[in-house]
């Protein structure tokens, strides 16, 4: 059943993204309900420590990136990325993170 929220709340969060990337607090409140959820029904240690590795990983290497010019985003906030990237990486990973634990338990 959690793999289904999570995975859920991922395809939720890409939506939102696409429709609403031009207005950064909505879409920072939404995927914030979203991870909230998720974490809500994955609280355990390492659901935890993977949001926090993705969240500050996955958008250091996209800053890194955009420094050097490899992309750059539409409608940048801080350091060249948006402000929900961080939010967004940290549903990744914790999507991830249970995706990976029902795979090992099959």
């Amino acid at each position: 059943m959690k793999i289904f929220i999570n995975l859920g709340s991922f395809v939720a969060a890409i939506i939102a993204v696409a429709l609403l990337w031009k207005t950064a607090l909505i879409l920072v409140c939404i995927l914030l309900l979203l991870l909230g959820l998720c974490l809500w029904q994955n609280h355990e240690r390492h659901h935890l420590a993977n949001t926090l590795f993705f969240g500050l990983v996955g958008p250091t290497a996209e800053i890194i990136c955009v420094h050097f010019g490899a992309w750059s985003y539409g409608a940048p906030q801080i350091l060249g990325i948006p402000l929900w990237l961080p939010i967004l990486w940290s549903l990744a990973g914790l999507g991830l993170a249970e995706v990976s634990a029902y795979s090992y338990k099959k």
